[in-house]
């Protein structure tokens, strides 16, 4: 019954973040393995370095290399997870549990839904308003997502007229109790 009940509860937070850094140190370490240790940046020769041997194998560049990009990656599949969060109804705010953001949104004083947009938008190049879309599976139209500052009526636009998720939540939020003044 041990087994069972091990197999049932859910992984701790830490129990994940343990089990993602033994992931991504396979994945660098395999990745840099495939480059033959090569970086691709041009690196000065080690012999004009201090203490001017490279002792460390594999070259901690082309590490750090493999590292940065698999941090993109990660960044990119987690833009998709996201999506499909927003897709399947997910809050701002669900979406910024999920990620873990409670120290950033107490670091940068801003609310955790906030921060969850911020994250999803980290990458976007460009220097003007960047903007969040996704498929409502309702209407399946394309949304542009405006994050979660406005109230509901602003905060997503490109729903089909008469799109039934959009009906409902636009309903429920105007069914709300009135908060404190």
């Amino acid at each position: 019954m041990t087994g069972q009940n091990e197999r049932s509860r859910r992984p701790s937070r830490a129990d994940v973040a343990a089990a993602a850094r033994i992931k991504a140190t396979t994945a660098v370490d395999d990745m840099v393995a495939e480059s033959a240790g090569r970086t691709t940046t041009q690196l000065r020769s080690t012999a004009l370095t201090w203490p001017g041997t490279n002792t460390v194998q594999p070259e901690p560049v082309a590490c750090l290399e493999s590292a940065r990009e698999l941090e993109r990656a990660a960044h990119e599949l987690a833009e998709r997870y996201i999506c499909l969060a927003r897709e399947t109804g997910r809050s701002w705010h669900e979406i910024g549990e999920a990620l873990d953001l409670h120290w950033a949104a107490a670091a940068n004083k801003e609310s955790i839904a906030a921060e969850a947009y911020d994250y999803a938008l980290r990458y976007q190049p460009g220097t003007g308003r960047r903007t969040f879309t996704w498929t409502c599976p309702a209407c399946q139209q394309q949304v542009t997502d405006n994050g979660p500052w406005p109230d509901p009526p602003e905060q997503e636009d490109g729903h089909a007229a008469d799109c039934a998720r959009r009906t409902a939540q636009l309903d429920a939020w105007q069914r709300r109790p009135p908060g404190p003044a």
